[in-house]
C-alpha cells in the first residue's frame, strides 16, 4: 500500500515515431482503502522536447505533496589531459535509497557556455524527488560530435539541509569513448566518498553529520501485506503534439518498496495517450 508517502514514475520506451509525450496528470485509486492519489506532471517526457524518458512524481493528497523535492547541485569535472573535452551530449542517472533520478540530460552548464571542456567544472542545479543516500551513478554520452571522446575526472552531487551541505563524490578518471581504452561510453560509478560541509565549506564533526542524517532521512514503515487493486487514470495534456504512440509504462513507489514496471496497454485496437485523452487501466 502506498499510504502517506508515495510517488509514481511514468516513462516511455522509444519505439514509436512520436517520441515525446506530455502527460498532464496521473490518478491512482486504491480500491481497497478507497484512497485517491493525484500526481501532477505537466512536463514533456522524451529526449527532444523533454530532458528524460521518465519522471518521478510525488503524490498529492489534500492539496499537499506526500514526498519532498530537493535541490541537488551536480558538479562534473573534465580531466586535465590532452583530448579530455567533448562535444557529445552527457547524461547522468543517480541511484539513491528511495529510488533513482531518471535519465538527466546535462544540457546547460551554469559555469560554461561550452560544457565539458578540458579541466572545466560544469555545474547543474536540479529539482528532484528526495533520493536519500546516493550509492552510485550512471554516467554516459551519446558519442556524437567532433571530438566525441571524453575523460571525466569526477562527479560531485550535493544537497543542502538547513545550514549544512552533504556531498557525494564519484571518482572516474576514465574515458567515455567508442575508440579509446575499453571502448565504453556508459559507466556505473560507485560513490567514492561522502562528506558534510558547513556554510563556509569546512568539513563538520561526526556528531553534526549524524544530526544531518536524522534531518534528511524520512521515517520508513514496513509495507502492508496483501494484494491491492489499483485503478490508474492517465490524462495527456491538451496541447499540440502532446500525444504519443510510444510504449508507456508506470512504476508505483511506496514507503519502502516499489512495484514492477507496468505496461500501460490492454486491447491492441485501442489508441492510448492522444491529446487531451483520459486513459483508464
Amino acid at each position: 500500500m502506498m499510504k502517506k508517502k508515495a510517488s509514481v514514475a511514468p516513462g516511455l520506451v522509444k519505439k514509436g515515431d512520436r517520441k515525446d509525450w506530455k502527460p498532464d496528470t496521473v490518478e491512482i485509486i486504491d480500491e481497497r482503502e478507497a484512497l485517491r492519489y493525484i500526481f501532477k506532471c505537466d512536463q514533456w517526457l522524451g529526449m527532444k522536447k523533454g530532458r528524460s524518458l521518465f519522471i518521478d512524481l510525488p503524490a498529492i493528497r489534500d492539496g499537499k505533496q506526500t514526498l519532498n523535492y530537493k535541490s541537488y547541485q551536480v558538479d562534473v569535472k573534465t580531466s586535465d589531459i590532452t583530448g579530455a573535452g567533448t562535444d557529445s551530449n552527457v547524461y547522468l542517472c543517480l541511484f539513491g535509497q528511495y529510488g533513482d533520478s531518471g535519465d538527466l540530460w546535462l544540457e546547460k552548464s551554469e559555469t560554461h557556455s561550452d560544457p565539458f571542456e578540458r579541466n572545466h567544472v560544469d555545474k547543474f542545479t536540479m529539482q528532484l524527488v528526495d533520493l536519500g543516500e546516493i550509492g552510485k551513478c550512471r554516467l554516459w554520452t551519446d558519442n556524437k560530435g567532433i571530438g566525441a571522446a571524453w575523460n571525466c575526472e569526477y562527479v560531485e552531487v550535493s544537497c543542502k539541509v538547513k545550514d549544512l551541505r552533504k556531498v557525494w563524490r564519484f571518482d572516474s578518471g576514465a574515458w567515455f569513448s567508442s575508440s579509446k581504452d575499453d571502448k565504453q561510453i556508459s559507466r556505473f560509478i560507485e560513490c567514492s566518498s561522502v562528506k558534510v560541509l558547513d556554510s563556509k565549506g569546512n568539513a563538520v564533526e561526526q556528531e553534526q553529520a549524524a544530526e544531518l542524517e536524522a534531518l534528511s532521512l524520512d521515517s520508513v514503515k514496513s509495507a502492508q501485506p496483501g494484494d491491492i487493486v489499483y485503478t490508474v487514470k492517465i490524462t495527456t495534456a491538451d496541447e499540440k503534439n502532446a500525444g504519443t504512440n510510444n510504449t508507456v509504462w508506470l512504476i508505483l513507489v511506496g514507503q519502502k518498496t516499489h512495484s514492477r514496471p507496468f505496461l500501460m496497454q490492454s486491447e491492441a485496437e485501442v489508441k492510448y495517450f492522444s491529446r487531451g485523452q483520459v486513459d483508464t487501466f
